[in-house]
């Protein structure tokens, strides 16, 4: 048995230990997440151009925020006003910066924050070990398919040219992937691969937009990402007319349908090509939802029904025929085969696309999309981009959102019209079942925007509140759109750590549909998932307590030490969320819209978190809390550049980020943005 004053030793120095390895950890923690690397020489060293607004120096900051805030007058004001003031003067590199605060709260902003970036963490594991995978042998199988059907179809009438087409798009996405190429047709696959690595050369259609291709996004992390990313936009993005629109030639919209008669012919014939294509089409499917374009496998259906037997086979098929195409277009142009919603590619005037076409993967179809699409030009006439305004406000029923739009309601009168449609026709999207895990988040999202029912703190009773659960929803979406940038179809217009106590933003449903979609995830093996999953039960069960006036039933709660993981939120962020992220960046850019006719391109992004403090004069949770929101921003930039992370953090280190928050966040951000 060790003496008294020897098991005090012990005690003394393993306490050292953990002193010192939370020590290393911290600064490890600095190092590695702020941004996943250190600066470049003179980034995040400029002065910042608001002289109340710092720039976001990690080095200046180092999370100590002081508890309770030191305010200025009119932050006073501010905070008196509303109950609550966001603080933009203590930007957090990391999540863990803001977690000194005795007092806990825990927002829909970290909720929605840790599941977003476990989300992408996952996903990049996903598509490292399913996807890419998957499309690698995808090409090398259907390249090998395609040589064999060249081959045959060489002194095809009508089938030679299709068939050598497809043998070339199928040679492009291997030389992608740098995979080898047949001789025959390596020339010109080099060529447009190129074309594609360069992604400068913005066409209208029938030509390509190759900005399109530019690798951003967390797929610039190294070559084998960036090599997936080009070879899947590849795949998804040729169109093949079924109904040709104004600016197809006509000889080419045919060798277009019969490339695509073929491409599904291929998969009849060959049973394992079906099934590796369905298999990568199912899985991104689950993420994302079905294609907004007819599908090869859907034209070989309805070759099969209505043309005649064999009628690719011989020296002059059938399918090279004339009347062959036209049955397949008049079956095709039946309303049960839907219109493409979006418009992914440049055009000079509307209808130039055709309605209907047959794409290999499809780029997927994405609601939010689709409403931008149609809160523009030609619909809302001289408006050419949308703003993420018009999802809160339609997709999202936030009449907060609807509000800050009168500016633009009052320049392009159709647009109120145009709004209150879309709200009535997708106002609904993600409730109850969902099709997706993108259908599912953005039900999640509606939920922070509804108002709950019973004691709300008086804090959340104001119009600021609506503004920060409107910026709160706004840079999920941001996260949401930057994690699907490879797979999601983009419109274009034509022409508290130590915490005593603690209090949880009362939103029950929101709790709830973010377990399910935890679950969801956890069951495809993404990790930390089942973590989150029993967090966010707790934290709904947590938020019923609030709004009915009651303790938390601690006792209800799901999990060993569940009172300690929220009490201690933040040490529950440090072993169960930043362990399980090789690289936490809370600033993401996506590019979201283009305009044809400005050359513009719209981007939404998230930058540094913020402290949020709030105070509760009332009911048994009567204190003041610190927890953190996250920060949106949306801007344009021009000559169609897409803006890449790496950029997006050089603007944030040189502190010239603040123009793009939106106006409206001012009612509770201090200091204000500089819009």
């Amino acid at each position: 048995m060790l003496s008294a004053t020897k098991r005090l030793l012990v005690v003394v120095i393993v306490g050292c230990v953990c002193i010192v390895a939370a020590i290393g950890y911290r600064v490890r923690c600095e190092r590695e997440l702020a941004w996943g690397k250190p600066p470049r020489e003179g980034v995040g060293r400029h002065q910042p151009q608001h002289p109340d607004r710092p720039a976001y120096q990690l080095e200046r900051h180092k999370g100590q925020i002081p508890y309770p805030p030191r305010l200025s007058e009119e932050a006073k004001r501010l905070f008196n006003e509303n109950k609550f003031i966001v603080l933009a003067d203590y930007p957090c590199a990391t999540i863990v910066d803001y977690l000194h605060a005795p007092q806990g709260f825990i927002t829909t902003d970290a909720v929605l924050y840790v599941f977003g970036s476990l989300f992408q963490a996952g996903l990049q594991e996903y598509e490292r070990e399913k996807l890419m995978p998957t499309t690698r042998k995808l090409v090398k199988a259907f390249l090998s398919a395609a040589a064999r059907d060249y081959t045959a179809r060489k002194r095809q009438e009508g089938l030679a040219e299709p068939a050598r087409r497809n043998l070339l798009f199928f040679a492009v996405a291997a030389d992608l992937l740098g995979e080898r190429v047949p001789r025959t047709i390596a020339k010109e696959a080099r060529e447009l691969a190129s074309k594609v690595r360069d992604a400068s050369e913005a066409g209208y259609y029938p030509n390509e937009d190759f900005t399109m291709y530019r690798v951003r996004g967390a797929y610039g992390i190294d070559r084998e990402r960036a090599d997936y990313f080009r070879a899947v936009k590849w795949l998804s993005r040729q169109i093949l007319p079924v109904i040709p629109g104004a600016m197809d030639d006509p000889q080419e919209a045919d060798i277009k349908l019969r490339q695509a008669a073929l491409l599904g012919l291929l998969m009849r014939r060959n049973e394992s090509l079906r099934k590796q294509w369905d298999q990568l089409n199912s899985e991104l499917a689950f993420f994302m939802g079905k294609p907004d374009s007819l599908t090869p496998w859907g034209v070989a259906i309805v070759a099969d029904m209505l043309l005649p037997h064999r009628y690719a086979n011989g020296r002059r098929p059938y399918l090279g025929t004339d009347e062959a195409l036209s049955v397949l277009r008049r079956e095709f142009a039946k309303d049960k085969y839907p219109v493409s919603a979006i418009m992914p590619v440049l055009q000079w005037n509307p209808g130039d696309l055709p309605s209907k076409y047959v794409q290999f993967m499809g780029e997927r179809y994405i609601v939010d999309a689709q409403i931008m699409q149609e809160t523009v030009f030609p619909h809302v006439m001289g408006r050419l981009l949308a703003s993420g305004l018009d999802v809160a406000a339609t997709l999202l029923g936030s009449e907060r959102a609807m509000g800050h739009l009168q500016g633009d309601i009052a320049k392009y009168p159709p647009l109120a019209r145009q709004l209150r449609n879309l709200r009535q026709e997708f106002g609904s999207v993600g409730e109850g079942h969902y099709d997706s895990i993108y259908e599912g988040w953005i039900g999640a999202l509606r939920k922070v925007l509804s108002p709950p029912r019973g004691r709300v703190p008086s804090f959340m009773k104001n119009e600021a509140w609506q503004d920060k659960c409107l910026n709160t929803t706004l840079a999920s979406w941001a996260q949401m759109r930057h994690a699907f940038l490879l797979y999601a179809k983009q419109p274009m217009t034509p022409a508290g750590a130590g915490a005593n106590r603690v209090f949880v933003e009362p939103v029950p449903e929101f709790y709830q549909r973010m377990e399910q979609l935890a679950r969801d995830l956890h069951n495809r093996g993404f990790a930390g998932m089942e973590d989150l999953a029993t967090l966010c039960h707790n934290l709904g069960i947590c938020a019923e307590a609030e709004l009915a006036g009651k303790e938390i039933p601690w006792h209800d709660l799901m999990g060993e030490n569940a009172r300690f993981k929220l009490v201690a939120f933040g040490q529950w962020l440090i072993h169960h969320f930043t362990n399980r992220i090789a690289c936490e960046r809370p600033a993401l850019v996506a590019d979201v819209m283009t305009d044809s006719n400005t050359h513009q391109v719209l981007h939404v992004g998230t930058g540094p978190l913020y402290p949020i403090w709030i105070v509760i004069e009332e009911g048994p949770y009567a204190d003041s809390y610190m927890g953190l929101v996250m920060s949106y921003y949306e801007f344009k930039t021009d000559d169609f550049h897409r803006m890449t992370d790496e950029e997006w953090v050089e603007t944030i280190n040189a502190g010239q980020h603040h123009q793009y928050q939106p106006a409206w966040t001012n009612s509770f951000l201090y200091p204000a943005s500089t819009q």
